[in-house]
């Protein structure tokens, strides 16, 4: 038969002391430094027309929070810490009639490439969801924001978000 070793530790950590990795008595691993965020919109509706989508608090607003700070509440984008395998994804309501709306994840170094997009027409003003999400590998320093090509209302507050998080 072959050896075997057993790692028995509370907590791994960086030599600077940065708790990376802790494991409780029942064996689950907290990662309280992995990278996530929510971005809210802080304030009920707002417009969008051929622009990145403003979710503009990560402050704690409505539940919204940036594990790592890499959320820009100026520019609407993510930029990507470490490269790895990333899940994101924007939901949002709209009352309005909408024709021939593109909602997009757009990145890359400059946040410029389309890399999801969800076809909207409404021809009716009652509520509807839309949500868009995407699992990729990034590599470190890509820019990750919603953009919407055409015009339509969102609305903020806790009807809406944009958030993501490092899967590996």
């Amino acid at each position: 038969g072959g050896r075997m070793s057993k790692l028995q530790v509370e907590t791994i950590s960086h030599t600077n002391n940065t708790t990376a990795m802790t494991v409780d008595s029942s064996g689950r691993i907290l990662q309280p430094t992995k990278p996530s965020f929510c971005a809210r919109h802080n304030g009920s509706t707002f417009a969008t027309d051929g622009a990145t989508i403003a979710w503009n608090t990560t402050d704690g607003t409505y539940g919204s929070f940036d594990i790592g700070s890499n959320y820009n509440t100026s520019t609407y984008k993510y930029t990507i810490p470490i490269t790895g395998v990333y899940w994101f994804q924007m939901e949002s309501i709209t009352n309005a009639s909408a024709n021939n709306i593109t909602l997009q994840i757009r990145g890359g170094s400059d946040g410029g490439d389309t890399l999801q997009q969800s076809h909207i027409t409404k021809d009716h003003t009652n509520w509807q969801t839309q949500q868009i999400s995407i699992l990729k590998s990034f590599t470190a320093g890509d820019q990750i924001h919603c953009y919407q090509v055409g015009n339509v209302t969102w609305y903020g507050a806790t009807w809406g978000w944009f958030g993501g998080c490092l899967i590996g």
